[in-house]
């Protein structure tokens, strides 16, 4: 046999020959009209579940149809036109390297290759199964697909997300079927009102088609020559892997040959190795943390070698030999490196006959510093993987037992939320200091860092001070994660079957404080009318706030009253031109004394700086944000504390510089 041999065309642009992390279209015959079908494969390591898994040929930029409108229940397409847009039988699935067969009429079909196909879209045997209608009446009857022009997209939708996941996209002819999604803003049937926003599409003009006439003659199919997407990109696309499905040089990866139906196109690289569930472990290592890739590598005949390319900094890819540790798996080690490294890496498997399949470059940061809480909470999406050290002040396993789902808070005065679907981290326990590496991301209005690694640095640490506020601030999405103490008077206490909601308010607003029966709290003892003092974490729950004591002396009965007060907080000049100084001046009170007062700032989005605020006299505070330039974003809060160390937060202002030039008034 003659060996295969399957590369990416790059090692480090973003545009690879994209293979083995989803499913193919591999091959299509538009005629005769009897022979038509569509086949795929599984080119990964692992079984999909095709239960939501779509395929179809229904667009018209005329008329407003595309396939993603399917989120939207209307101008899906499909069941005119001899159009199809059907979904793969609930529980249907394709096997690693397996090949299937959709086709419009069974019977038809096999009368053409006597076999039969995978499925088909209209009942003609008994013994194939039908592909499910998308939504009611959307496979047409006389379903085919046309010669000259036409598109067959395969996606991936849950039912409830606004955004669907592009597989795999081919176009032939006119390309008056592409479809360019970009930018475009979509609301699902999901819980929330709020529209998503695809990322950018490779312009119809631009997406290259297999052919710009019919794509192959009478008694010959389409198909891929390699089991590789030419010339896609690999990131920053709509795919269902992040790829951009609507970027591959088709007219380069399908040609014209003899059918091939059930089998994958000649020399398409299905006798290579199949390199599959990569991992990688930690998956963000801290400093000097050695890091070990593992993958399942399967071949029909005998894997020869598998080795583990590694790249540091940018620099030349050296190889190390994996171990076969078992069954199907092979491992290797990346050694710990210092912080600010970057380190990408591949796999390369080699059958005994010569085969050989790589797989896509990854790549992680090893953070060199900590990076302040309170910078990622001011700008969340500046940020992915991050190094923080902090105190946990909501221990894990605590609201909630099932899973981690905890919060840490560092001397910036914020906190944020540590989350993981695995059970209760034993190492996020209140009082713990703690090193996390992980990914930063926002669900349901709280940030959280997730997929960590976690180091203990220390045990029984105290608590950071609570920022004392009024009930009408404490509830701020602002200060979401941040340790906080608020008292007022009980309005409500409500029982539910997985906690109860508590209401205080001191005049200035009503706040809820959620308390989990997870926490073991006796609640017995407070009653309504009575004065209660609350130290917890602030969360965000359902999109409202609230306080979540985990422990029984959060709660405490009476008013606390011993940390400073932030009021009459003012701006001069209230629109400073560019270059102009900004005074901003507070008063600040406590029951006792003022021990100290900063005044912190960003600008344009980067990390918080301060600066002391200085007694001008009495209850007076005041500092200075020298003068920016025009269009310049600043923000500023103030933090004071006493002389028992207790802190509060006032809470984010925000101006812009402006050009006095451009804000002339009028002649």
């Amino acid at each position: 046999m003659k060996p295969i041999r399957i590369f990416l065309l790059s090692l480090v642009m973003s545009v690879f020959a994209i293979a083995q992390d989803h499913i193919l279209i591999t091959e299509i015959v538009v005629t005769p009209t009897d022979g038509e079908f569509i086949e795929i494969t599984n080119p990964t390591g692992a079984t999909i579940d095709l239960s939501n898994y779509y395929i179809t040929d229904a667009t018209s930029s005329t008329n407003g149809i595309f396939y993603y409108n399917i989120v939207t229940g209307s101008n899906a397409g499909g069941g005119s036109n001899s159009d199809f847009h059907a979904r793969f039988p609930d529980g249907a699935s394709i096997a690693p390297g397996e090949f299937q067969l959709i086709a419009l009429s069974a019977t038809a079909f096999n009368s053409t290759y006597s076999v039969n196909p995978t499925y088909e879209m209209i009942e003609t045997d008994a013994s194939v199964p039908n592909m499910r209608e998308a939504f009611g009446g959307s496979i047409a009857a006389n379903a085919t697909l046309s010669n000259a022009g036409e598109i067959v997209i395969l996606y991936h939708w849950d039912g409830q997300s606004d955004l669907v996941q592009d597989v795999d996209y081919v176009v032939w002819g006119d390309k008056d079927e592409a479809v360019d999604k970009t930018g475009i803003s979509i609301d699902g049937p999901d819980a929330d009102t709020t529209p998503s926003t695809y990322l950018a599409d490779t312009g119809t003009a631009a997406q290259i088609s297999i052919v710009n006439g019919q794509p192959h003659d009478f008694g010959e199919s389409s198909q891929r020559t390699t089991l590789i997407e030419n010339g896609e990109t690999a990131s920053g696309g709509n795919g269902i892997t992040g790829n951009n499905e609507t970027s591959e040089d088709l007219a380069t990866s399908f040609s014209a040959a003899t059918p091939n139906p059930g089998s994958g196109p000649s020399g398409s690289g299905g006798t290579a190795p199949v390199i599959g569930s990569v991992s990688r472990d930690p998956l963000y290592p801290f400093p000097n943390e050695a890091v070990t890739i593992s993958a399942d590598i399967t071949d029909d005949g005998t894997v020869a070698s598998a080795q583990l390319f590694v790249s540091i900094d940018g620099g030349t890819f050296n190889a190390t030999a994996m171990s076969n540790t078992g069954g199907n798996t092979y491992t290797a080690t990346i050694p710990g490196q210092p912080g600010d490294t970057e380190v990408q890496y591949y796999l390369e498997a080699v059958d005994d006959e010569s085969n050989t399949r790589q797989t896509l470059i990854s790549t992680y940061d090893v953070p060199g510093t900590a990076t302040q809480i309170a910078d990622i909470q001011s700008n969340p999406s500046a940020y992915d993987v991050v190094l923080v050290e902090a105190i946990v002040t909501l221990g894990a396993g605590i609201t909630i037992d099932t899973r981690t789902d905890a919060y840490v808070q560092d001397e910036s005065g914020r906190g944020i939320n540590i989350f993981s679907q695995n059970a209760p981290d034993p190492l996020l326990v209140r009082g713990n200091r703690v090193q996390l590496i992980g990914r930063v991301t926002e669900f349901g209005g709280v940030t959280e860092i997730i997929d960590y690694s976690i180091q203990l640095v220390s045990t029984g640490n105290p608590l950071p001070s609570p920022l004392q506020l009024s009930t009408g601030d404490a509830g701020n999405i602002e200060l979401e994660g941040s340790y906080v103490r608020s008292a007022g008077q009980i309005s409500e206490i409500t029982p539910g079957a997985t906690g109860t909601d508590i209401i205080i308010n001191d005049g200035s607003g009503a706040l809820t404080v959620r308390v989990w029966n997870t926490t073991g709290i006796d609640l017995s003892g407070f009653a309504v009318g009575e004065e209660l003092t609350v130290t917890a974490v602030m969360d965000i729950f359902n999109s409202t706030s609230q306080l979540t004591p985990g422990y029984a002396d959060e709660l405490m009965e009476g008013t606390v009253n011993n940390a400073p007060v932030i009021s009459n907080i003012l701006q001069s000049p209230a629109n400073p031109a560019s270059g102009t100084d900004v005074s901003v001046q507070a008063d600040i009170t406590d029951d006792d004394t003022v021990s100290d007062a900063k005044l912190f700032f960003a600008i344009n989005g980067a990390a918080f700086d301060s600066t002391a605020m200085s007694n001008t006299g009495g209850d007076t505070y005041a500092a200075t944000i020298a003068g920016q330039a025009a269009g310049t974003s600043v923000e500023y809060y103030i933090k004071a504390t006493d002389n028992e160390g207790e802190s509060t937060l006032s809470p984010t202002n925000s101006y812009t510089v402006v050009d006095p030039q451009l804000n002339q008034p009028p002649n």
